[in-house]
């Protein structure tokens, strides 16, 4: 993935032809890869738009806006497509996205289906990612009580009545966290770095790797 330190953090150039100077880093496969689930991506259009106009003119599968309620519009460019939140000060947000280059194709649409209503385009913008959202299964499953004591009180958080995983904030993260089930199913969520995200998972798979040897 391409990173622009004048963003401050991940983010893509648009220019009209998104996605030529984009290159995904490989990271070498190993026993713990996770897989990404979930992409959340955002930005600024550069532009203020009519909402009113934008939810009559728009080519989307479906749309939502009621500014009684909320102040952005919600919609799909297709029925599956992830969901897409707009402000009229050409803030946006896109969620669901299946991985980066979903996103970036989503974008383009979105961008597209918007210069056909304002009739205008869009200037040049960053295409931020927020969020990524990985899955890993630790293949057995675990007594939550017991592990959230083995990992420290400190770094995590356990309320069963309230939340049915272990949260767990790694000391060296800023924002992101893990998800850890009763089933062996781990998320991370809130990273916005592929290596960040992956190197999160490593270590905890890990640490549960030595507290089940601990214990046995």
């Amino acid at each position: 993935m391409k990173l622009n330190n004048s963003c401050g953090s991940l983010c893509f150039p648009y220019n009209g032809k998104f996605g030529s100077e984009i290159r995904i880093h490989r990271i070498k496969r190993t026993k713990y890869m996770a897989e990404l689930v979930s992409v959340v991506g955002g930005g600024d259009f550069e532009v203020q738009l009519d909402l009113a106009i934008v939810s009559q003119e728009l080519d989307a599968d479906s749309i939502t806006y009621e500014p009684e309620v909320f102040a952005g519009l919600y919609f799909k460019i297709s029925e599956s497509a992830p969901t897409t939140m707009v402000f009229s000060n050409g803030k946006f947000n896109i969620t669901g996205a299946r991985d980066i280059e979903h996103l970036q194709d989503v974008h383009n649409k979105v961008v597209s289906e918007l210069e056909a209503v304002i009739q205008s385009n869009i200037p040049e913008h960053q295409l931020y990612i927020h969020n990524l959202v990985y899955k890993k299964e630790y293949g057995r499953e675990l007594a939550l009580s017991q592990v959230a004591v083995g990992l420290g009180t400190e770094l995590t958080e356990y309320e069963p009545e309230q939340h049915p995983s272990i949260i767990y904030s790694p000391d060296d993260s800023d924002s992101g966290v893990l998800l850890i089930f009763n089933s062996g199913s781990i998320i991370a969520t809130g990273f916005k770095e592929e290596k960040a995200a992956k190197t999160a998972i490593n270590d905890i798979m890990k640490k549960l790797d030595t507290l089940f040897r601990e214990a046995n």
